[in-house]
C-alpha cells in the first residue's frame, strides 16, 4: 500500500512541476522568443526554466529532509518509542541516509520534467 501511494505522490510531482514549468515558459514567452531572434540555442533557452526547477527541487528536498529528521528525532524517538517499546522505529541517524537520495531523486525528477516539458512547449 505504501509504494502505491509513493506511487502516485511521484505522479502527482511530475505533473505539478510540469505544470509550473509550462506556467513560466509562458510567462517569460516575450523573452523567449527575444532570445530565438538573437539565435541563442535551444540548449541556452531552455537551460534557466530546467534550472529553476532543479533548483526548486533541491530547497524541496532539503525542507522535507529536516522535516523527516525532526519527525524521527522528536515524534518518533522521543514520544511514540516510549509509548511503543518494542516496535522497532526509523532513528534519526537512518534518516540522514536517506537525505541524498532524497535530494537526488528530486533533482531528477525535476530535470527530467522540466526538459520533457520544455521540449513539446518550446519549439525553437
Amino acid at each position: 500500500m505504501a509504494v502505491s501511494v509513493a506511487g502516485v505522490m511521484i505522479v502527482c510531482a511530475i505533473l505539478l512541476i510540469a505544470t509550473t514549468i509550462r506556467l513560466s515558459a509562458f510567462s517569460r514567452r516575450r523573452e523567449t522568443g527575444i532570445m530565438r531572434l538573437v539565435g541563442a540555442s535551444k540548449m541556452v533557452i531552455q537551460l534557466p526554466f530546467i534550472l529553476e526547477g532543479v533548483i526548486a527541487a533541491v530547497i524541496g528536498a532539503a525542507l522535507a529532509s529536516g522535516t523527516l529528521w525532526a519527525v524521527a528525532h522528536f515524534f518518533l524517538g522521543g514520544y511514540l518509542s516510549k509509548q511503543y517499546p518494542d516496535t522497532a522505529f526509523i532513528s534519526a541517524g537512518q534518516t540522514l541516509i536517506l537525505v541524498p537520495a532524497l535530494i537526488g531523486l528530486g533533482v531528477l525528477l525535476a530535470g527530467v520534467s522540466s526538459l520533457l516539458t520544455l521540449r513539446r512547449y518550446l519549439r525553437v
